[in-house]
């Protein structure tokens, strides 16, 4: 199973716990490799659980100034998730944890061209604190695919990296999003 990377990043008073994945690909066929992700989507519910056994963290997160993104290659599309809204559950047994997801809120075709059409495999998920109330709550804006020239070939599509010639970059294009810390106001508005 690949690893779920944690990293924290402190700016100020303010912590965002990263978790990088790069889950398992349809590779092999997609029914062959549902179990890792799944297996992956677990470990993610998890990790996600284990960090609220730290009461500072608890606190922290409660009173807003702690985030916690979910990110990377996870080789499932958007709507695979099955979530709503752009909120997606992330279940290990006892364990839950929602998490809000921005593809829903802009037009992009995707991040990653396979077999003709385009998919979005690519996620940011901000963890969800269902306060309405907490000043400082995380969420996640001006999310988009980075689809310059730099990135794609003529064709608009990927430019992947060839071994034999040394060009390209990768078969994904980047995505961006900017983790913002709201206000009352303007989480009331969001």
């Amino acid at each position: 199973m690949r690893p779920l990377t944690e990293a924290e990043i402190v700016f100020g008073e303010n912590v965002v716990t990263l978790l990088a994945c790069h889950w398992k690909s349809k590779s092999g066929g997609e029914e062959e490799s549902r179990i890792w992700r799944a297996a992956q989507r677990a470990l993610l519910a998890e990790v996600t659980a284990n960090l609220f056994d730290d009461e500072a963290f608890a606190a922290a997160f409660s009173a807003g100034d702690r985030a916690v993104l979910a990110l990377g290659d996870f080789n499932m599309d958007f709507y695979e998730f099955g979530g709503e809204e752009g909120f997606v559950d992330f279940v290990a047994g006892d364990e839950f944890s929602v998490f809000y997801n921005p593809w829903e809120e802009i037009p992009e075709k995707g991040s990653y061209f396979f077999d003709g059409s385009w998919e979005k495999i690519d996620h940011f998920f901000v963890l969800d604190n269902f306060s309405e109330k907490v000043r400082g709550q995380f969420g996640a804006e001006n999310f988009e695919v980075r689809d310059g020239e730099t990135f794609v070939t003529g064709e608009g599509i990927p430019d992947r990296y060839a071994v034999f010639n040394g060009r390209g970059l990768s078969d994904h294009l980047p995505i961006s999003v900017v983790l913002r810390k709201f206000d009352l106001q303007t989480r009331l508005q969001y």
